[in-house]
Parts: structure tokens; C-alpha cells; sequence
């Protein structure tokens, strides 16, 4: 009874790290699609990626902006308005957290960026579900300019 057991806990482990490799590999390869095709628009990729509530703070700020200029004022992927791709890309690294979430660092125009993407996974998908620079969530700071407008 006891080897079953120990067995049994044994595979457990081995198909939940399995999982967890998994997902850190899907993690790592979206992280990458969103800083690999300036092209489409950086932000499009994110949104292409995003979580249903992520998604939510996009449209928040485009019904309260009722086009023109929102609180989404920026790129929020390279943390500015302007961005050197080449330098973005050349610099690029990322890197998976304890947490389950994907650090990633760059220069930008010279400046260097460290931004952490918040991920969520459910059903063998993972998301994008927030941005924290600096540690401060983008999606509290959208939803915060919107109630405060």
C-alpha cells in the first residue's frame, strides 16, 4: 500500500512539473511573439494575447475616451511612446519568475526597461493578464484615470 502510494505521489509530481514546463515554455514563446513583430503594432500582439479582463482595460479606455486621447496614453510594452526595435529586440531577455510570471528587461532609446507580465493559465492556454512596471499594475492604473475623469 505504501509503494502505491509513494508511487502513485511520484507520477503526480512528475506530470505537475511536466505541466509547469509546459506552460513556462507557452509563457516564454507569447512573450516573445508580442516583441517580435513591430510591424502589426506591439500593442496589437499584446492585445492578440491578452486575458478577457486584460482585454476589458482596452476597451474601458476606448469607450471613455470616445475617441480621442484615453488614459492609455502610451505603449505600455516598451514602457514609452517611442521605441528603437532593433535596440529592443537585440537586448530582450526574459526570464520566468517564481511566481509564474515572465520578467522581462531591455533597452529602449538607451533607457533601460524591466516589466513584469502578470500571466494567467487555465484549460492548457496561458495570458497575459496585467503589466506591473515599476510594481504598479497597468490595469489598476487604466481603471483608476477612467473612475477619476
Amino acid at each position: 500500500m505504501k509503494k502505491a502510494l509513494l508511487l502513485f505521489t511520484a507520477l503526480l509530481g512528475v506530470s505537475t512539473l511536466a505541466h509547469a514546463q509546459d506552460f513556462n515554455q507557452q509563457k516564454r514563446q507569447i512573450i516573445q511573439k508580442i516583441y517580435s513583430d513591430p510591424e502589426n503594432g506591439l500593442l496589437l500582439l499584446l492585445r492578440k494575447y491578452a486575458s478577457h479582463d486584460f482585454k476589458a482595460v482596452f476597451k474601458e479606455d476606448e469607450h471613455y475616451a470616445q475617441g480621442e486621447l484615453g488614459c492609455i496614453d502610451y505603449n505600455v510594452v516598451v514602457s514609452g511612446q517611442d521605441l528603437n526595435h532593433k535596440e529592443i529586440r537585440r537586448s530582450l531577455k526574459i526570464s520566468m519568475l517564481d511566481d509564474g510570471n515572465v520578467g522581462v528587461s531591455y533597452r529602449n532609446l538607451g533607457n533601460p526597461a524591466n516589466l513584469v507580465y502578470v500571466m494567467q493559465c487555465r484549460n492548457n492556454q496561458c495570458l497575459v493578464d496585467d503589466i506591473l512596471d515599476d510594481g504598479s499594475s497597468f490595469k489598476d492604473s487604466i481603471r483608476s484615470c477612467i473612475a477619476n475623469n
